[in-house]
């Protein structure tokens, strides 16, 4: 927002001053848009570094736990699946190993 001040000069001011005034308002407030794209870009950048780590850190997760199927016996869908532990101690992923 303007000043009333700074409309009253304006006023004043010739067309080309009125233009360069313009012109610098335009300017400074791009300058400020390429600073708030570049931090929302970097954040964007470090958010996808992360994403890409937890994703390989997942799918090792994974390959654990069909691993840990596999040894422990679970018998049908050996794949790693997401599994939760029931009220009686049974992985869902099988319902047949009680080492939970």
């Amino acid at each position: 927002m303007n000043s009333p001040d700074l409309e009253y000069e304006q006023t004043l001011a010739s067309p080309s001053e009125r233009n360069h005034n313009v012109e610098a308002q335009i300017t400074q407030q791009l300058q400020l848009l390429k600073d708030q794209v570049k931090s929302v870009n970097d954040k964007l950048q470090t958010n996808v570094k992360i994403l890409n780590e937890k994703q390989t850190e997942n799918r090792h997760l994974k390959e654990l736990l069909s691993k840990l199927e596999v040894s422990i016996g679970c018998k049908g869908n050996t794949q790693a699946t997401e599994t939760t532990l029931t009220t009686e101690t049974v992985c869902t992923s099988c319902k047949s190993c009680k080492t939970f």
